[in-house]
């Protein structure tokens, strides 16, 4: 029963820590809406030029850690998209007809399976600003979260179990000690018979 109790324990708070996990890391949509809301702010103040400095990737761009960051002119053309080289594998150039300001939307990477998740909002002087990061920094962490509940989380299952299975036999021993005698005086009548001890020998 006890150890019933701690594989079923076990059990929910994995669960439990993985609901947390990922809602944790659905995170990704508030930090562009923030990045997007920076941008945003700052076009408003110092135009929509300086947004292109303010969001070129530099040093080692990371497709995990780096904003996805494009400006789209009223006239449905493409002014700028940081560092290009990063998002070539996403079919994005079919998402320059102006996409609903504010709705979120997810563009398939070519290949590894990757999902570039974005949103986008107006500027001034009928400019689009689009901002995005991919899914795959949080996949790839679920996924081993996964995998480390399933390589530790069976065998310690099967230890508790087997575990359980020789503390109840054991438990219940005194009790098949206490049938076998009460089946021995009612095949021999001899009331004389004695239960077995605990742990003895015979």
């Amino acid at each position: 029963m006890v150890f019933r109790h701690f594989v079923l324990s076990s059990l929910a708070v994995s669960i439990v820590f993985y609901v947390f996990l990922s809602s944790s890391l659905q995170d990704n949509r508030q930090a562009i809406k923030t990045k997007l809301a920076e941008l945003v702010s700052l076009a408003q103040k110092s135009g929509v030029a300086a947004i292109e400095e303010a969001a070129r990737v530099r040093g080692r761009p990371s497709r995990r850690t780096a904003f996805f960051v494009r400006v789209i002119s009223s006239e449905q053309q493409e002014v700028f998209l940081n560092d290009p080289r990063l998002w070539n594998t996403f079919a994005i150039g079919s998402f320059v007809d102006r996409p609903a300001e504010g709705a979120w939307q997810y563009v398939p990477s070519r290949g590894d399976g990757d999902v570039l998740e974005l949103t986008s909002a107006k500027l001034p002087d009928g400019y689009l600003l689009q901002v995005g990061r991919t899914v795959e920094g949080r996949e790839e962490i679920l996924e081993d979260y996964r995998n480390t509940v399933t390589a530790v989380g069976i065998p310690t299952m099967l230890i508790a179990l087997t575990g359980g299975a020789f503390f109840a036999l054991r438990a219940l021993r005194p009790v098949q000690n206490l049938r076998q005698a009460a089946q021995s005086i009612v095949a021999t009548g001899r009331i004389d018979a004695r239960v077995p001890e605990t742990g003895s020998a015979g």
